[in-house]
């Protein structure tokens, strides 16, 4: 969609993948499509986060989420990967923060967050 339209649209949730995101952040027309975009987003779901960690994935995500009022939750079935260097990575890129839901609780996920 061009820039004037996608200006007028008063709230909503945008689905994109992280090479989507990157390639936007590089191409010329579409970067000013994310700077608006970024501008209103205030709640960042970044879905396989343990690929965050990787440059270019990175990169997009902080440009995204360097304004202070975003907030950035990453979920990761595969949080801890085959290699230390990467776990440490990722735990260091989402502040050490890891939430962990027990399969020996009873409750549905929803439930168990509450």
């Amino acid at each position: 969609q061009p820039l004037d339209e996608i200006k007028n649209i008063q709230g909503g949730i945008i689905i994109c993948t992280y090479p989507k995101l990157h390639r936007m952040r590089i191409n010329s027309n579409s970067s000013k499509i994310l700077e608006h975009i970024r501008t209103k987003s205030k709640f960042i779901i970044a879905d396989e986060a343990h690929m965050v960690p990787a440059t270019t994935f990175s990169e997009s995500i902080e440009f995204i989420t360097k304004l202070d009022f975003t907030i950035l939750l990453g979920l990761s079935a595969t949080p801890g990967g085959y290699y230390v260097d990467q776990t440490e990575k990722l735990s260091n890129y989402f502040l050490k923060t890891k939430l962990t839901i027990n399969p020996n609780i009873s409750l549905n996920p929803s439930q168990y967050l509450s």
